[in-house]
């Protein structure tokens, strides 16, 4: 039993490695020090500078005691001390050290939070929705988009926008805008067939699964001439050829455009080998100039007709100074305070309208909607009579002084007064767009 506690007393001196035990007499500790040899040599140079430095610890700790202990033995003990203590010196491995620390945490407790946020949900702050929790940013980005989306095209609707035929001149809804726009290609072309604008501008509007084949084997074509203008070869097309029948000839408008860039349909020769294919050819001295200008147009997209928005002019006289009531007889019952209340509140009602505004349909408390049109209130001259027209935010925003210019009986010099009271010359928005503008909306 005496040998068991002091084994039990001392078990993390032998645990701890090689060392001596602190209880040693001093006849085992002599005979310990004979049989120590240089085997301690074998030992690594990071053990021995932990050991030197442990050491160092412990004999300054000696000597504050009440009895020193022999330089062999605090050595002994600080090695051991040192290797049980660890790098932190608390007694126990340092957490740092430890390869669980690294790993995290999966206890059942994690398990379950993990498993209740993935079958949690929120309502979306936009559209009221019950989302899962992990969806929820992605779907509040969606809702948004779709909401501003929504709301410039109520805007566009509110507004009236309407667009005038680059071709007739007709004044058409959005909405038909383009469906006009091609029906007056083809009657134009039906009357003048060498219209490479009627004919490239039917190309470039047909859906974009069919107008990019279309667009870059035409191109390809108009390159091999250019590339090699005294082979005939290049100037030469078999419109019975799979890439021509496939991506050409369907397009509508695309044969209008050979044929208004100098293509001309011929037969076969005698030395073809079908007989029953027709031919696109261009004429020799046709100029390449021409070629290179119409190539270009028509990879810019520089041909092609577009509609113009119609400023939708709209002039907003001054409300009348009448007050209400004259008509039914009720004015003479009412009193002298509250006929000049209406007056006044008239007369705010006016100087608001006649304020430079863009209108939008969004309260002053929601976001931010990046809209595409805008309605243009303008107050001009003495009488300040009210004028609006329908812009485009991309627009330059010289295109307020022209439209303002063109309402004026004699041209004179004028600048634009914002809504925050500062007043702008043509000079001054050169750069800019109707976007940059302070306009405010309402």
């Amino acid at each position: 039993m005496k040998a068991f506690k002091k084994w039990q007393r001392n078990r993390k001196f032998r645990s701890a490695g090689p060392g001596r035990r602190l209880d040693e007499s001093p006849s085992e500790r002599a005979e310990a020090g004979s049989t120590r040899t240089a085997g301690n040599s074998s030992s690594t140079s990071s053990s021995s500078s932990v050991a030197a430095a442990a050491g160092a610890g412990a004999g300054a700790g000696a000597g504050a005691g009440a009895g020193a202990a022999p330089p062999s033995l605090s050595s002994a003990a600080a090695a051991a001390l040192a290797r049980v203590a660890g790098p932190s010196g608390t007694g126990k491995a340092s957490s740092s050290s430890s390869p669980s620390s690294t790993v995290p945490s999966n206890s059942l407790a994690d398990r379950r939070r993990a498993a209740r946020a993935a079958v949690a949900s929120e309502a979306c702050p936009v559209c009221g929705a019950s989302v899962l929790v992990v969806d929820l940013p992605a779907h509040v980005v969606a809702c948004r988009a779709k909401a501003a989306k929504a709301a410039a095209k109520a805007q566009e609707e509110r507004i009236g926008l309407a667009y005038t035929c680059p071709v007739c001149t007709l004044v058409t809804p959005k909405a038909a805008a383009m469906t006009h726009l091609r029906e007056c290609c083809l009657a134009k072309l039906a009357v003048d067939p060498e219209d490479f604008e009627a004919s490239a501008t039917l190309v470039l509007t047909a859906p974009r699964d069919v107008r990019d084949p279309c667009v870059a084997t035409m191109l390809k074509y108009m390159d091999n001439i250019l590339a090699h203008p005294d082979d005939p070869k290049y100037r030469r097309i078999k419109t019975s050829n799979k890439v021509f029948s496939t991506r050409i000839a369907p397009v509508s408008g695309a044969l209008a455009f050979f044929a208004a860039i100098g293509f001309v349909e011929q037969p076969p020769k005698p030395d073809d080998k079908d007989q029953s294919a027709t031919y696109l050819v261009l004429e020799d001295g046709f100029p390449l100039e021409a070629l290179e200008y119409l190539r270009v147009g028509l990879d810019s997209r520089s041909l092609k007709l577009t509609p113009k928005l119609d400023r939708s002019l709209t002039i907003i006289a001054p409300l009348p100074d009448a007050v209400a009531g004259e008509e039914d007889g009720t004015f003479f019952e009412r009193s002298a305070q509250e006929l000049r209340a209406e007056a006044a509140a008239r007369r705010a009602a006016l100087d608001r309208a006649r304020e430079v505004r863009a209108r939008s349909s969004a309260p002053s408390d929601s976001p931010r909607v990046a809209y595409q049109f805008c309605a243009v209130r303008f107050a001009i001259g003495a009488s300040r009579t009210l004028v609006q027209g329908n812009f485009s935010v991309h627009e330059p925003a010289s295109a307020l002084f022209e439209f303002a210019a063109s309402l004026l009986a004699s041209p004179v010099p004028f600048g634009i007064r914002l809504p925050s009271s500062r007043v702008v010359a043509l000079d001054a928005v050169v750069d800019l767009s109707i976007a940059d503008l302070d306009l405010g909306e309402r």
